[in-house]
């Protein structure tokens, strides 16, 4: 029978099978996609979700996480309630919270959250909605008819100050 030898540096190395000797309330719990694995179809599920390798498709964890690591690239329309990118995501994220860009995020399309934060150093080309698409209409419309100062439409300054 074999025996693992007690001097082992090999003993000292976690294993993963630590995890099944935790308590209950010491477990993550989450799906991972390794940085070796390419999906492609539709993911849905709940709780937190962790790409590190490569996503095409769609993606709805509308009441969990989604962390795009760092080396992760995803191709998918994304529905969460918190999404994280780090790597590179292409598609449409929307989210009832949170979307957060990290500094080695590059993102491109369109981002839907109450909240976006997007950290010093991260690359985004696209749209940004932190506006509900329940009030959008509403809120738009009363945008159009709020005045500045001067009495002009400030929804018409503001066009023209960016296309200058």
């Amino acid at each position: 029978m074999w025996e693992p030898e007690s001097n082992s540096e090999s003993n000292n190395v976690s294993t993963g099978m630590d995890v099944a000797r935790q308590p209950q309330s010491q477990k993550k719990t989450g799906t991972l996609i390794g940085s070796k694995v390419k999906v492609k179809g539709e993911l849905t599920g709940e709780g937190e979700l962790t790409i590190q390798g490569q996503v095409e498709g769609t993606i709805s964890f509308s009441d969990g996480k989604v962390v795009v690591d760092q080396g992760g690239k995803v191709k998918a329309d994304v529905e969460a309630r918190v999404v994280q990118i780090q790597g590179e995501l292409t598609g449409t994220v929307s989210c009832t919270e949170l979307i957060a860009l990290k500094a080695t995020a590059d993102a491109k399309g369109t981002l839907q959250a109450p909240r976006i934060v997007l950290e010093d150093g991260c690359k985004f080309s696209g749209d940004l909605d932190t506006e509900s698409t329940q009030t959008s209409s509403q809120s738009s419309s009363k945008r159009d008819n709020q005045k500045d100062s001067k009495g002009k439409d400030r929804k018409d300054d503001f066009a023209s100050r960016i296309a200058s």
